[in-house]
């Protein structure tokens, strides 16, 4: 009988599969499940991608496999040709793009089956607390869970140990086993109703509900707060009474909260979430639930996309614009294109969603490749804000704050509306410099100054996280003369504690929200309205909704106006459109201010009085005439080395490759541009080079890339370096 061979794609840094046999014990695999193999001298997990009957190898080299660790295939044909699509497109490495496909448990070798996790359950025992009022607050966080809680989601799981003990050795409290899912703790019975849609959300619905049986992308091109998600959750009823399942990808963690209760409060059905915020036992029951179809919505981020469902009948991309849902590490891929091309290949519609739409989905919509959708006006009573422009030239500024700037806030403080301060760099400010002889603090490993966080008293590299104290004095000229130069959310904070002291302020950033659960606290804070000023970074123009929020004002804009990076513009029009957006969505009226050293800034000025539908639209025309994405398109093969020779050399060589190889020979169809080095030239003590390839041709970009890998991969300097290949980059600088 004709052996078996079993091509298996382990995870590696490699660009093919390998052939293995059937393991000693005579059992059989199936494609998509996951095996054990002996690579080199490690032991991976791998997956079946292929069985053959025969190989172009001698057979009698070929290892057999170790262990069987699935008797069925754990993911479906349509995921393994997803998997390949991404493969060939991204010019990725095989066995690291389908790990992608498991959550981290499945990765490591776990078993596929839901996992109990102990949890802590109030008994039907009610003790007398006393004065112990620590252990009756514990009792009755506990007791207000349905379903238990583990012992990391207490509010200090660590300080509340002993209290824990107390509570269960009285008998208040025990442990019972529950399958952990990231779900809505409790199916509500009382369903909130679908509002009424206006007009245009009607068609917009009308539209998408027309046929749900077959691919169409739609594009929902909404401005803020015009009922884009009412929109699609009821499309979703429409995609659940046929008993199908919906996936719903967003850019952020922090959105995924406020987007699940909306959920919960109109559907009965399983919901489960997806993100990396949860445990593998999480991860991997949420997986689960929606490949057995228990699961009926899928909420998640970026990797969300590879889940396997049961039976998926429609995908939505909230947020489309957003630059999170395109991997920057590892493998470069985006979640937004990959998404349509999955719905495609399933056969379903998709409909994305945005106030903001990228540039390549407004082209798509013109071309016809997307289903355009508009919707002009706000939901119920709510308006658009007021815009106004403060010229700061000249102008005496309190913490980077004009006095009209502050005027606004306490107006708006005493009328009783919120504020959110937007500005988007953390720390106290960007740059520290002696006034006396100009010394400046620099990282040891990157090209670039450290920011001064003042709470701290320490200098940090925003890039490798270099840090140090703050020195006293100057090490260059040992005067006491060290000065704090700009501004950061930091310094923000400091005066308008000064300025508003009796007012509650919460500042939004990385630095603040790395606790598991700290953003939604505190956007639950402020949807309540126990925070009046809200200061943060671009955290807070990601889609939240806070409808007493009545004033935005935008700290300093021009920074955004003159990156040489040609989506710049793109992406600060974005910014600012959604960061005002997020003013005047309940009853009240909104306003939104901006200070700016640049007012008379015609790019500025289109994009706040004449709406991002105009700025696209002119932005497309100059990308047209320029030739730039996405009327081309374009891929970057980056290089960095800890030898600052290194990169150039290894890339002179790949463009010396694309210009002489007779293989390849595109250089008519491509136009190349580089080696360039990187802006942030050297970055965590390596050296970065850029060189990038461009075509009005998709498929000519594709093959010379696939022709190139072959060429270059075994190459002696490509071993000197970290290279990658980066397909429709979103930073070119």
């Amino acid at each position: 009988m004709t052996q078996a061979i079993y091509e298996i794609a382990v995870p590696t840094p490699l660009y093919r599969s390998f052939e293995y046999l059937a393991p000693e014990d005579g059992a059989s695999a199936e494609i998509g499940s996951r095996v054990k193999v002996v690579f080199g001298n490690r032991n991976l997990v791998g997956v079946v991608i292929a069985i053959k009957d025969y190989s172009d190898f001698d057979i009698s080299k070929l290892k057999p496999i170790t262990e069987i660790l699935d008797n069925r295939s754990l993911i479906k044909d349509e995921t393994l040709r997803l998997a390949q699509w991404a493969i060939k497109y991204y010019q990725s490495y095989q066995g690291e793009i389908l790990s992608l496909c498991f959550p981290t448990a499945l990765r490591k070798g776990k078993e596929a089956a839901k996992k109990s996790e102990m949890v802590w359950v109030a008994t039907d025992e009610t003790p007398y607390f006393g004065r112990a009022k620590r252990q009756q607050e514990i009792y009755e966080i506990i007791a207000r869970s349905s379903s238990g809680l583990l012992t990391s989601q207490l509010p200090a799981p660590k300080k509340d140990a002993a209290i824990i003990r107390q509570l269960a050795k009285r008998g208040a409290i025990k442990k019972q086993p529950i399958q952990i899912c990231k779900q809505p703790e409790t199916y509500k019975t009382d369903t909130i109703h679908d509002l009424q849609l206006n007009s245009e959300q009607q068609q917009a619905y009308d539209s998408i509900c027309s046929n749900l049986n077959s691919y169409k992308a739609h594009l929902i091109f909404g401005i803020t707060g015009s009922g884009k998600t009412e929109v699609f959750i009821q499309v979703i009823r429409q995609i659940l009474q046929k008993g199908k399942q919906a996936l719903i990808l967003v850019p952020e963690i922090g959105l995924t909260p406020q987007l699940v209760k909306r959920f919960t409060d109109r559907f009965h059905e399983k919901i489960v979430t997806i993100h990396s915020e949860m445990s593998e036992t999480e991860k991997l029951n949420s997986w689960l639930a929606a490949q057995d179809g228990a699961a009926k919505i899928v909420i998640g981020t970026r990797s969300a996309l590879f889940t396997p469902f049961a039976d998926l009948g429609l995908v939505i991309i909230d947020e489309e614009h957003d630059l999170s849902f395109k991997q920057q590490e590892g493998i470069r891929y985006s979640a937004r294109d990959m998404a349509v091309t999955r719905a495609h290949m399933r056969n379903i519609p998709i409909v994305l969603c945005s106030a903001t739409p990228s540039l390549e989905s407004l082209n798509n919509a013109s071309q016809g490749r997307y289903n355009l959708l508009q919707l002009t006006q706000r939901a119920g009573k709510a308006k658009q804000p007021n815009i106004s422009i403060i010229d700061i030239r000249n102008q005496k500024l309190q913490g980077g704050m004009s006095h009209r700037f502050i005027l606004k806030i306490k107006q708006h403080i005493e009328s009783g509306g919120q504020t959110i301060i937007f500005l988007n760099r953390r720390g106290y400010a960007p740059v520290v410099m002696c006034h006396s002889c100009g010394w400046t603090a620099k990282c040891n490993n990157c090209d670039v100054r450290l920011t001064l966080y003042q709470n701290e008293n320490t200098l940090r590299c925003q890039h490798c996280g270099y840090a140090v104290r703050t020195p006293q004095h100057c090490p260059d000229c040992k005067e006491k003369d060290i000065t704090p130069l700009g501004k950061g959310t930091e310094r923000i904070e400091e005066a308008l504690k000064a300025i508003f002291p009796d007012t509650s302020i919460a500042r939004i950033d990385r630095d603040t929200t790395t606790r598991k659960g700290s953003f939604n606290k505190l956007m639950q804070d402020a949807e309540c309205g126990q925070i009046q000023i809200l200061l943060g970074t671009q955290m807070l123009a990601k889609g939240h909704h806070l409808p007493n929020i009545t004033l935005t004002g935008i700290v300093d804009i021009d920074s955004g106006l003159f990156s040489t990076d040609f989506r710049s513009i793109e992406k600060m029009a974005q910014l600012v459109t959604q960061v005002a957006g997020r003013s005047g969505r309940g009853e009240k009226a909104g306003e939104v201010i901006l200070q700016t050293h640049h007012p008379d800034n015609p790019t500025l000025y289109r994009i706040l009085f004449n709406g991002y539908q105009e700025f696209a639209r002119l932005e497309l025309q100059q990308r047209r005439k320029t030739l730039l994405p996405p009327f081309t398109s374009m891929a970057v093969i980056r290089a960095e080395a800890l030898e600052k020779a290194a990169p150039k050399q290894f890339l002179d060589f790949v463009k010396e490759q694309l210009q002489t190889n007779e293989e390849i020979n595109t250089e008519i169809q491509l136009e190349i541009l580089g080696p360039i080095a990187s802006s942030l030239h050297r970055r965590n003590r390596h050296y970065r080079v850029n060189l990038f390839l461009q075509s009005t041709q998709r498929n000519v970009l594709q093959e010379t890339l696939e022709k190139l890998l072959s060429a270059i991969s075994n190459n002696k300097l490509g071993k000197k370096v970290r290279w990658h290949i980066d397909m429709d980059p979103q930073e070119t600088i």
